[in-house]
């Protein structure tokens, strides 16, 4: 795997007998997790099949392929899983945090360090060569772009917070 991989969330514990395990995600909007056929072990990169998920209150009950014993589950509690960057792209917000901000000239701004949701839109803070500032992520100003966001106007405020 040599894509960049987002954490999405962590298994917190075994539910079931059959090995189903309650996975807690890490994001604000994780609801498409319910179509995800696999996972990635974020530390070791290793592939993990869905058989089954569900969406519950407390997160998601997932039953994972590799895992045929309860006792097998366990072993992944506690550990952070992953998705490719480019599978959540389009599909949650929160997969922009690390990703490049380009001009339409092709340099690079910076990189997406945070991420703020307004009523209208969410606004992302970049942090560059040239400092922090702040895009409005509407079709207006800038648009993804494969796995980078393409600013389509440089009329952007830098901030006083040169870090």
């Amino acid at each position: 795997m040599s894509e960049a991989l987002v954490v999405v969330g962590h298994f917190s514990r075994v539910i079931k007998g059959d090995g189903t395990l309650l996975f807690k995600p890490h994001l604000h909007d994780a609801s498409f997790l319910e179509q995800a056929k696999h996972l990635y072990h974020h530390l070791f990169k290793t592939e993990f099949g869905i058989t089954y998920i569900k969406e519950v209150a407390k997160g998601f009950h997932v039953r994972i392929a590799e895992v045929e014993k309860p006792y097998e589950a366990e072993y992944l509690v506690g550990e952070e899983f992953s998705l490719p960057r480019t599978e959540l792209l389009g599909r949650t917000h929160d997969a922009l945090i690390g990703a490049t901000v380009a001009n339409t000239a092709g340099e690079e701004l910076g990189i997406v360090v945070a991420i703020n949701e307004t009523p209208d839109y969410p606004l992302l803070t970049v942090r560059g060569p040239r400092g922090r500032f702040a895009v409005p992520f509407t079709p207006a100003v800038a648009r993804l772009d494969g796995d980078r966001i393409l600013l389509l106007h440089e009329n952007i405020f830098l901030q006083d917070d040169p870090q």
